[in-house]
């Protein structure tokens, strides 16, 4: 990871640093190895983007790790597929490192009331990446991240 990530490490502000993949083909994006956590953790992967109101996890998966999908905040949220009806949903996420120290914390999910094979997951500002310090070197693809 090179002097990126050792230059923050161990500072006040940062704890772990991970590896990300760049997006496929055409789309510039940032995919992180994520660990959702409830009565069964499972690994996923998760695109960052700050520009999205909420994290937003699959039906299918939710409901794999535990989660009450039917218990959540109803809500309507505007996607690039379309506008879609879902819940609000608080839950556990793990962000792994590969240097330094994992970091978890509960945040609120945009769960579908449908599961779209074609809709990603998402790690979005309100209620997830709100909650973290990150900082992103893609000259190496690594992320530093700590808690706020």
């Amino acid at each position: 990871m090179g002097t990126f990530a050792a230059n923050l490490l161990g500072t006040e502000h940062f704890v772990g640093a991970s590896t990300y993949r760049d997006g496929d083909g055409s789309n510039a994006r940032i995919v992180l190895a994520i660990d959702v956590c409830g009565e069964a953790d499972i690994a996923i992967e998760m695109i960052l983007d700050t520009g999205a109101p909420y994290n937003v996890l699959r039906r299918a998966l939710a409901q794999e790790v535990g989660w009450d999908t039917d218990a959540g905040w109803p809500t309507t949220l505007d996607t690039w597929i379309g506008r879609l009806d879902g819940s609000l949903v608080r839950g556990t996420m793990r962000w792994r490192a590969d240097e330094g120290d994992g970091v978890e914390i509960e945040g609120t999910f945009f769960v579908p009331d449908v599961d779209y094979e074609s809709l990603p997951n998402f790690l979005g500002y309100t209620g997830g990446l709100e909650r973290l310090r990150f900082a992103v070197d893609p000259s190496c693809n690594t992320i530093c991240f700590g808690p706020v």
